[in-house]
């Protein structure tokens, strides 16, 4: 919007909130929601609950009796045509930012999304009336304006004046509050911005992390038996060995061959007694044998299970441990 158009709106505005009796509404921006509600009113346009609600909220009581009187000024103080193609250019503006079907036409969208343009936020019963009109890309936007006005609070980004969320700020303020790593160009970006108490909440995360990283690696070196190994930093591959035996993932060859190579022992044995009980889980479920609870792989019956999957004869020992467990 221009400078001279600014100011022109802007009269037109105090024009419209004598004529409507709303002088005592402080707000002069041609951005308000009043604007458009007035402006809708001039030009004969029936207003809905959400902008009656508006008028309520702002104590407009008067302009409020004026609408429902049906008021209409006679003598034509203003040519209303230039403002009239104004209210369709911008509703079809508002359309395209807000991912509205061009040929989308219900009554309610324009005051919904200008105040959403705004206010900045909608009611749970002005976002359940887009959903229900399937206006699904339309709600997304809404919640992430909700959700970036909440994340700029969060970590001391109200400096920042934009509130749709298609600046890099909502992006990586969303990576903090997933606690993720932000890369060096994220990093660089609020440093270039200003953004440096945000910047400062981000490096206390990660030293945060970094305590909590090197607990958990302490904490899992004394499970799985590691605890002579050394090193303490997180980015050591013993840490990752650990923390995937703490899932039981299957480790790789590699892995196996390094906790061998650097003589944990113990670990190793470990990560052996995982693979067999897999193994075990493995064989019960094909020989149909998965009634019987102990998973270990000290139990006979693994013993048994491996015979039988390499086909070799069972002893009469096994056979008589197989029938006192009902399992022949």
């Amino acid at each position: 919007m221009g400078e001279n158009e600014h100011d022109i709106r802007v009269q037109h505005f105090s024009l419209l909130k004598s004529k409507y009796k709303a002088t005592k509404y402080q707000n002069s921006s041609p951005l308000s929601f009043l604007y458009l509600i007035l402006r809708r009113v001039d030009f004969g346009i029936s207003i809905t609950d959400v902008e009656f609600q508006y008028l309520e909220a702002n104590q407009l009581f008067k302009t409020i009796k004026l609408i429902k009187s049906g008021f209409t000024l006679k003598q034509k103080q203003y040519n209303k045509t230039e403002f009239h193609q104004a209210l369709k250019d911008e509703l079809l503006a508002l359309k395209k930012k807000y991912k509205v079907p061009i040929n989308f036409g219900f009554y309610f969208l324009h005051p919904l999304l200008f105040k959403l343009d705004s206010e900045n936020e909608l009611t749970h019963s002005e976002i359940k009336l887009l959903e229900d009109y399937n206006l699904r890309e339309t709600v997304a936007i809404a919640n992430q304006v909700k959700e970036f006005a909440k994340l700029k609070i969060k970590y001391h980004a109200t400096k920042n004046q934009d509130f749709f969320p298609d600046t890099p700020l909502f992006l990586i303020m969303k990576k903090l509050d997933l606690t993720e790593t932000l890369s060096a160009e994220e990093s660089n970006w609020l440093s270039n911005n200003g953004f440096l108490e945000t910047l400062e909440i981000y490096s206390e995360q990660e030293k945060q992390k970094q305590r909590e990283a090197e607990a958990k690696f302490a904490k899992l070196k004394d499970k799985y038996q590691a605890t002579k190994y050394p090193d303490k930093s997180v980015s050591s591959p013993l840490f990752s060995i650990l923390k995937k035996l703490e899932t039981e993932t299957i480790l790789k060859k590699s892995e196996l061959n390094w906790l061998e190579k650097n003589q944990l022992t113990e670990t190793f044995s470990i990560a052996e007694k995982q693979e067999q009980k897999r193994e075990f889980t493995r064989l019960k479920k094909k020989y149909k044998v998965t009634e019987f609870e102990d998973s270990s792989p000290d139990s006979n019956l693994y013993e048994i299970l491996q015979k039988v999957e390499l086909v070799e004869r069972l002893t009469e020992a096994d056979i008589d441990w197989l029938k006192s467990y009902n399992l022949t």
